[in-house]
């Protein structure tokens, strides 16, 4: 089973970040059930907050690779990122229409407004 990551906008107030998006593994026990527009709980900081999940993708997203023009070859690597996991799913019947996370990514770019709160 390939290594599954999500993008997942958090429940937090951050100045300077107003998407507060985070990349967060998904572990293979939760891989089943987490899918794009799901509630989750995230560990952010020394908390552990809500989040929705934005995008999903196989392998290791070349934005947080060493050198994004090369695949990852060894998942032990020491200068790769640390990713943290997914702890829970938030409530598996409640998931977020695809129509809708497009309407909270255009309030977001269009009014600022934090991803969570649109």
């Amino acid at each position: 089973m390939p290594e599954l990551f999500a993008d997942v906008a958090v429940r937090v107030s951050l100045f300077g970040n107003p998407a507060a998006i985070y990349t967060y593994h998904v572990p293979p026990a939760l891989q089943s059930i987490v899918r794009e527009g799901a509630l989750v709980w995230v560990p952010f900081g020394r908390q552990r907050v809500q989040g929705i999940v934005l995008a999903l993708s196989s392998g290791l997203p070349p934005h947080l690779r060493p050198d994004p023009d090369q695949p990852v070859t060894h998942a032990g690597d020491p200068t790769a990122p640390q990713i943290r996991p997914i702890s829970d799913i938030g409530d598996p019947e409640v998931v977020i229409p695809p129509h809708l996370l497009r309407l909270a990514r255009w309030l977001h770019s269009y009014y600022r407004a934090r991803l969570w709160d649109a």
